[in-house]
């Protein structure tokens, strides 16, 4: 069990050195919506300043808290008949996002 459970850690860790890299915005969530991993785009788009969203982006907090439910779980529908999802909203703070919603499997 401990080897499993480190085996889980160190794959969340390469997870996390790989979407540190990127330059667009990767905000990883579970089904209930509890933020489990964001880069530094994200933190600058969503974080970054902006009255009603610098409170709101943190490991898990709810993605409900930034982007409207309702979109969401219709996202979380569609990536159960198909690959991904693509909506575009606003924050609370009056920011457009584009967003694609991708599911992350398990083996």
């Amino acid at each position: 069990m401990r080897d499993a459970k480190a085996g889980v850690e160190e794959e969340r860790k390469r997870l996390a050195a790989l979407v540190s890299e990127l330059d667009q915005a990767v905000l990883v969530c579970n089904r209930d919506g509890r933020i489990l991993l964001y880069n530094a785009a994200a933190q600058a788009l969503l974080g970054g300043g902006q009255a009603g969203d610098a409170s709101l982006l943190g490991l898990g907090r709810s993605v409900f808290g930034i982007i409207d439910r309702n979109l969401v779980l219709h996202a979380v529908e569609s990536m159960e008949r198909q690959q991904g999802a693509h909506f575009v909203t606003a924050t609370a703070a009056g920011r457009l996002l584009r967003v694609h919603a991708a599911p992350v499997r398990g083996a």
